[in-house]
């Protein structure tokens, strides 16, 4: 499939029937946008609607790098994922989870520049929490396979740098 530098990678596939939702409201308050006026009018629709309305459903999380087949190796390893479909341009990996999504794929970009965590030069616009049963037991674990450490976070959660510099966190099954 060809696609055009610089726009995603966008491929039909079927919705996911069991999407969750983040069981820890402290956790996602800690990581909030900085625009607290938005979430009000967010939360205040949701109140009134009697749920929030669904447009579709999570199917490929896409992380621009700058070396596809280097990260998804790196995230294959720390979700316990597989690689599929590895090329200079675009990698996934599917997940060990029933329907296997959603994907977490990598698309090339030249001049790659990584976020810049915690300062905001280069935003780092999202990133993913990825629940784990011991922290140092973690930490150690994606040390080897080539994360970066912040050195921040608390007693529940910890930030880390994958390989191309987007900022994850491990996080305390509790959190």
């Amino acid at each position: 499939m060809e696609r055009r530098p610089g726009l995603p990678h966008h491929r039909r596939r079927p919705p996911r029937a069991d999407a969750g939702v983040h069981p820890d409201e402290e956790h996602r308050r800690q990581h909030r946008s900085a625009h607290p006026e938005r979430l009000g009018h967010l939360h205040d629709h949701v109140a009134r609607s009697g749920g929030p309305t669904v447009f579709g459903t999570f199917d490929v999380l896409v992380l621009d790098c700058p070396d596809t087949r280097a990260l998804a190796r790196f995230y294959a390893e720390l979700l316990g994922g597989e690689v599929v479909g590895s090329d200079d341009d675009w990698s996934e990996v599917v997940l060990p989870i029933e329907g296997h999504r959603p994907l977490v794929a990598f698309q090339h970009v030249d001049d790659y520049r990584a976020p810049e965590w915690p300062g905001q030069d280069v935003p780092q616009q999202m990133h993913i929490d990825v629940k784990v049963d011991d922290l140092d037991t973690a930490e150690a674990a994606v040390l080897a396979i080539g994360a970066t450490a912040t050195g921040s976070g608390t007693d529940t959660f910890r930030v880390f740098l994958d390989p191309a510099g987007h900022p994850f966190c491990l996080i305390h099954p509790n959190d």
